[in-house]
């Protein structure tokens, strides 16, 4: 039993190989830190990246909530706002 492998079959083989690879890595690369609870030199919490050891608040967390209840819904109301606040300008 042969097995004629052409260039175009190996090329996309290939290709499948190195992607799954590449997206493996992403997935990997994607995976968040603990919270820094104890800074130190070696340890410093990084400022740019919008950390909060302690969470959203009582009442960010209420007004999330709020919102995700309403999140499948669009909203047109507010896009004549915008229209009329762009017409304005």
């Amino acid at each position: 039993m042969t097995s004629d492998l052409t260039r175009r079959e190996w090329l996309i083989g290939g290709s499948l190989l190195a992607g799954s690879a590449l997206a493996t890595n992403m997935a990997v690369a994607q995976t968040f830190p603990d919270a820094i609870t104890e800074p130190s030199m070696r340890n410093p919490i990084r400022c740019g990246a919008n950390e909060n050891v302690y969470g959203p608040s009582i009442k960010a967390q209420e007004a999330m909530n709020e919102a995700a209840s309403r999140a499948h819904l669009y909203n047109f109301r507010v896009g004549g706002q915008l229209k009329e606040v762009i017409a304005k300008m």
